[in-house]
């Protein structure tokens, strides 16, 4: 069933029917430890973008609950994008969600697209007329793009990568995301002699071999943030310590290895 529609002509604040207006409560600005940080879109290009976002197969944008333990997330598919507003589905089906965007206005929420994470805040309107938790929000009108030094790669789950264990997410040339069931990680926790296991890389059609795998030590890796969603933990982890040119290689390897991959494949 697609659950996506393109419209090019709407007005959220007439075309709507809601069961629950938000507007008229009195609501106060989510408070969130880190700033917006990063590349500010264009008008135009956040339109593109939300656009190329909005028609993918499963468009899931995560709202952002902060806690004094880590921030949470819950996860929300897009209906529907018009030209001033969102409509969002609740997957996580928790009254906790609906609460918060009762209580707080603006929220925060995120996506990613192209192997880059994209953050911005906006009004939670109501909720739509219907059985299904529909949330209305305004278009936002800022997207940041976070900034990187490094592309990230990626992983999860075409390639099968564990550190100490626990499945890798995406990785660059500074660090690498990973999530497990195990909370007991926090934030500025720092890791020693991390082992890190990376799979091969074939390529998708000939099956050619880029990189024939290789289990490594991360000599030290400091947690740079920890996000809840839903029973896992996701952790960023930044590289650090001197390492071994061996162990260089070995990632820098893998990196040229995924990156052959998405080149040839996008020749096809």
């Amino acid at each position: 069933m697609v659950l996506f529609r393109w419209r090019k002509k709407s007005d959220w604040q007439d075309r709507h029917q809601l069961s629950e207006d938000f507007r008229s409560l009195q609501r106060s600005p989510a408070q969130y430890p880190l700033p917006m940080e990063g590349l500010e879109l264009t008008q135009e290009n956040r339109d593109i973008l939300l656009e190329e976002f909005c028609q993918q197969e499963r468009p899931v944008m995560h709202l952002y609950l902060p806690k004094e333990e880590g921030d949470e997330a819950r996860d929300f598919m897009v209906q529907r994008l018009g030209r001033n507003s969102l409509n969002i589905l609740d997957l996580s089906f928790d009254m906790e969600s609906a609460d918060f965007m009762r209580d707080f206005s603006p929220v925060r929420f995120g996506f990613e697209h192209n192997n880059y994470t994209y953050i911005f805040e906006t009004e939670v309107v109501g909720v739509l007329e219907g059985d299904d938790p529909v949330f209305l929000l305004a278009k936002p009108s800022i997207v940041v793009q976070e900034r990187r030094s490094h592309k990230r790669y990626q992983l999860y789950p075409e390639h099968e990568a564990f550190i100490n264990d626990m499945q890798v997410q995406d990785i660059s040339q500074r660090g690498l995301q990973f999530f497990s069931k195990d909370a007991s990680l926090q934030y500025q926790d720092v890791l020693e002699n991390a082992a890190l296991t990376l799979p091969p890389v074939y390529d998708e059609e000939t099956e050619d071999c880029y990189y024939s795998g290789a289990d490594i030590e991360i000599p030290q890796g400091v947690i740079t943030y920890k996000l809840k969603k839903g029973k896992y933990c996701y952790h960023g982890l930044q590289f650090q310590g001197d390492w071994p040119d061996e162990y260089i290689k070995n990632l820098n390897d893998f990196l040229l290895g995924l990156r052959k991959r998405i080149f040839y494949s996008s020749e096809e």
